[in-house]
């Protein structure tokens, strides 16, 4: 269902398009060698190049970044030579779709080996991160196709194909993955062919991501609730399941949501272990669909903001600029090197901003500005970040469409996604007895 006052929501949910001013001879030199890998990595993403990836979840960690490069650089700069790669590369991705044993298009294959089952060695399947950071890019390139008449005539059909592949297969497909949880909001499930151990299992908030982001893009471009929906119910579980201190947030890496997260092999455990996240990524995305939601108005306040900022500089980093230390969100040191900073959190604090923008933190982007990987993709998030979201300032920059969205959400879904913690915030049962998870209400 679409509502008339995102007429106007979506004119003023789409930011203006490069070039933006950069005078910095250092940022100079980063924004260089980031357009440098983006025409030099971009050349890789043939159709032949897609046909030989036999595991679909390669796609979300590695070509879809890529991709999202030519984007990024759009932008950055302005220049339709950008888009122009990005849409061969997506058009030689979209011709390596295929229908699924499910009956929805898709890329299928097999397994990442971290997930397959010896038992089912068979199995054909798709990735649901996969799935869901196609939509999202799709839905960053439709918005910016959509923002200019000129760049409508030259991209509108294959921008609007690719929307249709997005709502009718990639997300549409999860349907059935999706457990609305009531008052404690709703998860997604993992794909029932993976290895005894996580099929089927309720996703970590750092995969969740990934479906946050797609579901948010999906609602921008079509207007369409049931989007805006589903993200919201999804960061209410985050949210729900954040401990508080009356200060600051702390959360797990993962947390149970039913009964299928009760270990098969043994009924006094839980299928997964429970802990803080100890990897810097996973911080970064679980903080980043917070912040997303946020920017759509929806869940997430300013007061949840604060706190997960006193979080990032009062736990996660020591605050030291000459000397920074990183710490898990429970005030574990952080091991093999890992830096717990969540850069969505920049526009929020001043001094945040300027350890990740400027100083030594920029230096070491000069320095590794030869590595595609790092001079490109990285460089993109730090680019955008700087020189975009973080002027974007720290208001919620798609409130309208959030307004629209509440406006004629049912009144006691309204009353859901209003909640808002109370110390100690949520406990997580260690262990899946009965009271456990009769307190989770947990509808079939």
């Amino acid at each position: 269902m679409r509502h008339p006052l995102l007429a106007l929501a979506f004119a003023a949910s789409l930011h203006a398009s490069g070039p933006v001013e950069i005078t910095d001879p250092k940022d100079q030199a980063i924004l260089q060698a980031f357009l440098g890998h983006t025409k030099n990595e971009t050349v890789s993403l043939t159709k032949e190049h897609f046909l030989a990836n036999k595991v679909p979840e390669n796609l979300c960690w590695v070509d879809f970044p890529k991709m999202e490069m030519n984007l990024a650089a759009y932008q950055l700069t302005g220049d339709t030579q950008y888009l122009r790669a990005f849409s061969g590369a997506m058009e030689n991705l979209r011709s390596t779709v295929v229908k699924g044993p499910d009956g929805f298009l898709g890329w299928y294959g097999e397994p990442h080996e971290i997930n397959r089952d010896p038992a089912n060695p068979g199995a054909v399947v798709s990735e649901i991160q996969t799935d869901f950071r196609a939509a999202a890019v799709i839905s960053r390139f439709a918005e910016i196709v959509n923002s200019d008449p000129a760049l409508k005539a030259e991209f509108g059909a294959q921008s609007d194909a690719c929307i249709d592949l997005a709502k009718n297969h990639l997300v549409k497909k999860w349907d059935g993955s999706f457990v609305d949880l009531g008052d404690r909001g709703a998860v997604y499930r993992w794909n029932k062919a993976y290895k005894p151990l996580v099929a089927g299992m309720s996703l970590p908030q750092e995969k969740v991501a990934f479906m946050i982001d797609g579901l948010l893009g999906m609602y921008r471009v079509t207007g369409d609730m049931q989007y805006a929906e589903k993200a919201a119910k999804l960061g209410l579980w985050f949210k729900r399941c954040l401990e508080f201190d009356g200060t600051r947030y702390a959360w797990n890496r993962w947390n149970p949501a039913g009964k299928w997260d009760v270990s098969q092999d043994n009924p006094t455990k839980w299928r997964s272990w429970i802990a803080k996240e100890p990897k810097a990524i996973w911080h970064a995305a679980s903080v980043g669909s917070a912040v997303s939601l946020y920017e759509h108005g929806l869940v997430f306040d300013r007061a949840d903001m604060d706190r997960f900022v006193k979080t990032q500089v009062g736990v996660s980093w020591n605050g030291d600029f000459e000397r920074p230390l990183f710490f898990t969100v429970d005030g574990i040191p952080a091991e093999d090197g890992e830096r717990f900073i969540a850069h969505s959190l920049t526009p929020f604090d001043p001094k945040f901003a300027r350890f990740v923008y400027e100083g030594a933190m920029r230096d070491e982007r000069v320095d590794k500005s030869r590595s595609p990987w790092q001079g490109g993709v990285l460089a993109s998030e730090w680019l955008l970040g700087k020189y975009v979201r973080l002027k974007e300032g720290d208001k919620p920059r798609y409130a309208k469409l959030g307004e629209a969205f509440l406006a004629q959400a049912d009144p006691a879904l309204k009353k859901q996604l209003s909640f808002a913690p109370v110390p100690p915030g949520y406990l997580t049962p260690p262990v899946p007895t009965e009271a456990a998870l009769s307190a989770m209400t947990v509808r079939p």
